[in-house]
């Protein structure tokens, strides 16, 4: 099943917008989960938090990447605290 997205991160354009490919050969619109989530129905396991697209910032590439991959949540913690902590801070 296809599926398209279209991203916008700009000031004042923010928008996460998600499709899936019908039997119909049309589009429609699907909206993240509850939580905030759009799994893909393309690639099983890849998934995207809507939010990382709208707001003043947008998340950390590197530690997004972590959490789309699943690593463990001690493993992240020491990820956000070594990005929080700067280069030369060991």
């Amino acid at each position: 099943m296809e599926q398209a997205a279209r991203l916008d991160p700009r000031s004042g354009q923010e928008r996460a917008d998600f499709w899936v490919l019908g039997a119909d050969g049309r589009y429609a619109p699907v909206a993240p989960a509850s939580d905030g989530v759009h799994r893909s129905t393309v690639l099983p396991g890849f998934w995207l938090r809507a939010g990382w697209f709208v707001g003043d910032t947008l998340p950390d590439p590197q530690l997004t990447l972590a959490e789309i991959a699943g690593f463990a949540p001690d493993v992240l913690a020491s990820l956000q605290r070594l990005k929080a902590e700067g280069p030369g801070s060991r």
